[in-house]
């Protein structure tokens, strides 16, 4: 992770833009909240607290989100890459874990989702 984070935000909505650009460039890899936190130079309970008044959900949701939407993107830009490498890019660990998130938060399977919102995707 970057040492190097902004000490101070001015704003949420910096706060919630920072946190995003951070996800962008690191959602694929294995972090704890505790990195995160400090990354953004705040304590884990801090970070927490401030993140959910903000959003209204907890970072690891948000994140979890976060991930399931960039797996979608991955399966409209490559229709045929088998779903266990989507997962592993999006940086899930194991196709399980994958499959509960996408069909807690999708209510349906990733392959049953393309089939009903991409009808373009076969």
């Amino acid at each position: 992770l970057e040492k190097n984070a902004q000490i101070k935000l001015e704003s949420k909505s910096d706060f919630l833009n920072s946190v995003t650009a951070f996800l962008e460039n690191h959602y694929a890899e294995d972090f704890s909240l505790e990195q995160v936190a400090n990354h953004f130079k705040y304590t884990k309970s801090y970070f927490c607290h401030y993140f959910k008044r903000i959003t209204g959900v907890t970072f690891w949701k948000y994140y979890t989100i976060f991930r399931l939407e960039k797996s979608i993107q991955m399966i409209l830009e490559n229709p045929s890459k088998k779903y266990i490498e989507i997962a592993s890019d999006s940086g899930f660990k194991n196709i399980r874990s994958f499959n509960q998130s996408f069909k807690e938060y999708h209510h349906c399977s990733p392959r049953e989702y393309i089939r009903r919102y991409c009808s373009s995707i076969k």
